[in-house]
């Protein structure tokens, strides 16, 4: 049977969302999902945003249920947001690292962005631990050093809009 007929017989058989659907489809090491769960970080970042300027997003993002009127403190769903992130970035890792051939160019960049999502959480001291390791990663990887310095001395604005495997891709890279 086609694989998309045995999902809509089988509704139960994945959770619904876009990536359980994706995994249902490809599996869970499929680096196709990769822009699906980079795009699911991407959205908690905005959530963080929204959550931090306050307001009436801010108001549903801490509710428990809609309409219930009970809400969680506004550290307690950021650091919610902050974990989910980390368990997003990484499901990215694991992607890269178990594949029948890993690729640590990708595993180092994965890296990069879990240091972006510590700043992007204000912890720079974990931030600079991470970058001070892809750095290193990305050296062990093969990628020349002259590429790797020009990669970290550009300044860029974090969060990427995508997910880049290779340090020459991504929107800081070097010319």
């Amino acid at each position: 049977m086609h694989g998309r007929a045995s999902i809509l017989d089988n509704p139960l058989g994945f959770d619904g969302s876009r990536l359980g659907v994706a995994e249902t489809l490809w599996g869970k090491t499929d680096e196709r999902l990769v822009p699906i769960i980079y795009e699911q970080l991407r959205q908690f970042h905005l959530q963080t945003v929204a959550l931090r300027r306050g307001g009436s997003t801010s108001y549903s993002l801490r509710q428990v249920a809609p309409g219930s009127g009970i809400i969680r403190d506004r550290s307690d769903v950021n650091e919610s947001f902050y974990l989910t992130g980390m368990g997003l970035l990484n499901n990215i890792f694991l992607i890269y690292a178990e594949s029948e051939s890993p690729d640590p160019e990708a595993i180092a960049m994965t890296n990069v962005y879990l240091a972006d999502w510590h700043i992007l959480f204000n912890d720079p001291q974990a931030a600079t631990e991470t970058y001070r390791q892809a750095y290193q990663e990305l050296l062990a990887s093969g990628v020349d050093a002259t590429l790797a310095n020009e990669f970290f001395s550009q300044p860029m604005v974090i969060p990427d809009t995508e997910f880049y495997a290779k340090c020459g891709g991504r929107g800081r890279r070097a010319t």
